[in-house]
């Protein structure tokens, strides 16, 4: 019994990824030291950790940094309403 895959599956199966079995025995040393495989998956980029934003407290105006799932709330005064500050970073919009 043979079994039948559709094309869109062949695409993305992991052993469309491999190199053929005669590849790795011709040269066995250019698939361990830098194959197209590796560098195909170097190409795709990892996003970098988020950075710490700073948010202004609305009740005592202190500074407060903020990580991804930190609390939203004042570390000096425990109010919960805060504000983001504003970037350093050049923004420009073109405008139509």
């Amino acid at each position: 019994m043979m079994l039948i895959v559709p094309p869109w599956r062949r695409l993305h199966s992991p052993a469309a990824l491999l190199p053929s079995p005669a590849a790795l025995l011709s040269s066995p040393a250019s698939f361990f030291s830098g194959s197209s495989i590796l560098q195909s998956n170097s190409n795709q980029s990892m996003d970098p950790a988020p950075e710490p934003v700073t948010y202004i407290c609305g009740d005592c105006g202190q500074e407060n940094t903020l990580k991804v799932g930190d609390v939203i709330q004042c570390r000096e005064c425990g109010y919960r309403i805060l504000y983001k500050k504003r970037t350093r970073r050049i923004v420009q919009y073109e405008a139509r």
